[in-house]
């Protein structure tokens, strides 16, 4: 789910895919007609050897490519820091990842109606309201990566309203 939402953020600007190679996760820009334009690419490693995540990388990477490797919170980072470190990699920066089951959220009452938007034609609509680039044709429809995200008993109105 992070990996999308987070390709999804990305996206405002030029579409940016999130995909699988192998057991990693890759987050980086679409195909660009002029190379220099690629944004920094995104490994996400969780439960794969440094040697294993490394090679799987070099062979796939872009230039300019950041690794993101994902440690649970009761897990030592130590043994992957001195992995990576031994590959040539330098620790930038650590981060903490919040973990909240959705389920402890409590629903509060909707004070708008909210609607899925699931066609192009829908889509276009909201570009032209938002005056931003349309909703990827891949995230709409319920083969979208997060569709249990958007359930909702809501409805939100895109027509033109009475002035």
């Amino acid at each position: 789910m992070f990996v999308h939402g987070y390709s999804t953020g990305r996206s405002r600007t030029f579409p940016y895919e999130a995909s699988r190679v192998g057991p990693l996760w890759l987050m980086r820009d679409a195909e660009r007609k002029n190379p220099r334009d690629y944004r920094s690419e995104e490994w996400v490693v969780h439960d794969v050897a440094a040697e294993e995540a490394d090679a799987i990388v070099r062979q796939h990477a872009r230039p300019g490519f950041a690794v993101s490797v994902v440690i649970a919170n009761d897990e030592s980072d130590g043994p992957a820091r001195t992995a990576y470190k031994a590959l040539g990699y330098r620790l930038l920066r650590t981060e903490g990842f919040f973990v909240q089951p959705l389920r402890w959220i409590p629903s509060p009452p909707a004070l708008v109606l909210i609607e899925r938007v699931r066609t192009a034609e829908r889509a276009a609509q909201l570009r032209k309201i938002m005056r931003r680039r349309p909703i990827a044709t891949d995230l709409l429809g319920d083969g979208a990566p997060f569709p249990s995200m958007w359930r909702s008993k809501a409805t939100i109105s895109l027509g033109a309203s009475a002035a």
